[in-house]
């Protein structure tokens, strides 16, 4: 069904097709933009999409980012214990509450290594598991400094 949207657009979505589309109507000698191979959103933060999200609220950001704090860690230690104890379907869960967590919060480089590691953990590949909850660490331990500088802007 052409001129359908199921679902709230980002502007810069409709913009992007424009331009793919118009980008093969140019003439030769025109200049053309590269494409990028990254993905949409696969920034490790990007913080001017969330806050458009948000309509700009400042106090509701730092409600999330606390929230955040908080359920990270602990949905990461029960994905720490469930990896250990070769419970797949509890790591499965974790992964995919942190996946949603980070989709949510616009970070998206760490919400793609939890959709990995639970894309992984569903096949029961416990050093694809392993290796995931590895990076997703790594990705979170970058992020929560960023997520600390932000809560320090955004006083209460």
């Amino acid at each position: 069904m052409e001129g359908y949207v199921s679902k709230p657009v980002r502007p810069e979505v409709p913009r992007r097709g424009i331009e793919l589309t118009t980008r093969g109507a140019s003439s030769p000698n025109s200049p053309q933009t590269p494409v990028s191979h990254e993905r949409p959103g696969q920034s490790e933060w990007d913080l001017k999409q969330l806050m458009e999200r948000l309509d700009g609220d400042h106090e509701f950001l730092r409600e999330l980012l606390v929230i955040f704090q908080q359920d990270a860690q602990a949905n990461t230690d029960k994905a720490r214990a469930a990896l250990a104890s070769g419970d797949f379907a509890a790591l499965t869960r974790a992964a995919h509450t942190l996946k949603g967590m980070l989709k949510n919060l616009a970070m998206g480089a760490a919400a793609q290594t939890a959709s990995d590691l639970e894309q992984a953990s569903r096949k029961e590949l416990h050093a694809e598991s392993e290796q995931g909850l590895q990076q997703l660490n790594k990705e979170l331990a970058a992020l929560f400094p960023e997520v600390e500088a932000q809560l320090s802007e955004v006083k209460s």
